[in-house]
């Protein structure tokens, strides 16, 4: 694939993203004028005094299952409004790891791993991805129990003569059309720009000397040669690599057990490498503040990128 095809797939991919992301405001748009959080979250009330998350941040990530950017959505656009705060959109991003791999599993895992890597290296690679899942999980929860305060619910009484009342009769799809808008410019405008910075990273070959600078270490971690191709490849197009890791094991040249750390090193340089720069950060910092956006990186990115590279570095001193 040339740096043109690149540029058309990542133009592609910029307006799925707006797309899905316009879904996501729009919906929280609606909830938010109509209320509907108020009688979802009073289902999660016992779960938000148990983690001290807000409820309706509870009930936002659900929408994990159905994709990660209409989640995210939701949240900016909760957290814009006074809904929720800065602590239970960053606890519950944390906890929602399990759902955000139910999704992985249904559009990446079972189509494209699973058949290329066979039952056992899928399985083995599937229990690393649950590992960190797990781990950030449990972050979340402690977190959210030792940083955050409870949050403040309405009463019953209060809440239901809000959902009864004149706010409730008001409330109308042209407002909440409006009200997405707006907010979907915001974002709009600060991820294009970022997208085309991307884009010009990518016609300069950034991306590609960045690949060829990563090979030569990427043999000295320890991974047999061959194995260290399906690294260098996995950094630029991971389905790519995972068909020429395909036909490696079928033809003998490497080993599942070679195959494993190849994968867990490619998918820690493709995070941090490719990934993140081209979509995750543009799409932080274009929909929650810079404070927030730094710390999800931290936690989404570094810590299961350093994971999975520590992981593949040990599988290789074994």
């Amino acid at each position: 694939m040339n740096r043109y095809e690149l540029l058309l797939k990542l133009a592609g991919t910029t307006l799925w993203v707006l797309s899905l992301t316009f879904i996501g405001f729009l919906l929280a748009a609606i909830i938010v004028e109509y209320r509907i959080f108020d009688k979802f979250s009073r289902r999660m009330v016992k779960l938000a005094k148990l983690t001290n998350i807000h409820p309706a941040a509870l009930v936002a990530i659900l929408g994990y299952v159905t994709g990660p950017r209409v989640a995210h959505g939701v949240l900016s656009e909760l957290l814009f409004e006074g809904v929720i705060r800065e602590g239970d959109v960053f606890s519950a991003i944390l906890i929602a790891g399990f759902l955000c791999r139910v999704y992985i599993i249904l559009r990446w895992f079972i189509p494209v791993v699973l058949p290329l890597l066979g039952p056992e290296l899928a399985l083995k690679l599937l229990c690393f991805n649950i590992t960190i899942d797990a781990i950030l999980t449990i972050a979340g929860f402690f977190y959210a129990k030792l940083r955050l305060r409870p949050p403040v619910l309405k009463d019953r009484d209060k809440l239901n003569s809000n959902q009864n009342g004149d706010n409730v009769s008001e409330a109308s799809c042209k407002k909440a059309l409006k009200r997405a808008f707006e907010n979907f410019a915001k974002f709009a405008l600060k991820y294009v720009v970022l997208s085309i910075a991307i884009g010009v990273f990518l016609l300069l070959g950034f991306f590609d000397v960045l690949n060829d600078l990563l090979k030569p270490y990427v043999v000295m971690l320890g991974l047999n040669p061959k194995a260290a191709a399906v690294t260098a490849v996995y950094l630029l197009q991971p389905s790519a690599a995972l068909i020429i890791c395909s036909n490696m094991l079928a033809m003998g040249e490497i080993t599942p057990v070679q195959a494993l750390p190849a994968i867990l090193l490619g998918s820690s340089f493709f995070t941090l490498f490719h990934d993140c720069p081209k979509n995750i950060m543009p799409y932080y910092l274009s929909v929650y503040p810079k404070n927030l956006s730094l710390k999800l990186l931290i936690v989404k990115i570094v810590v299961p990128s350093v994971f999975y590279m520590a992981s593949a570095i040990l599988l290789c001193m074994l």
